[in-house]
């Protein structure tokens, strides 16, 4: 048996500057393929960035981390794309 139930996967991106994109066009494009995923949502201090790219992949934006975690039920997996820096800060929450 694997590892979920064959639903797909809900993922999110923390960070959508030029690596957190590409994150977001995988997960839409595996998605499009037919993989067991999918993007359910984009966190970007840049709101009118993290908007762009909701709009672009269908899903939903988040100006902030912690209005992305008051939503966590709905997802199941984030990449973490923001500098290094940020990271502990992501991780903590």
């Amino acid at each position: 048996m694997g590892l979920h139930d064959g639903s797909p996967i809900r993922v999110a991106v923390v960070g959508v500057g030029a690596f957190g994109k590409n994150h977001a066009r995988v997960y839409h494009e595996l998605a499009q393929q037919g993989e067991p995923v999918r993007l359910v949502g984009v966190v970007d201090s840049d709101l009118g960035r993290a908007d762009a790219v909701a709009k672009e992949f269908n899903c939903r934006a988040f100006g902030s981390i912690e209005q992305f975690v008051s939503t966590r039920s709905e997802v199941q997996a984030a990449s973490v794309a923001v500098p290094t820096i940020h990271h502990l800060a992501v991780h903590a929450l």
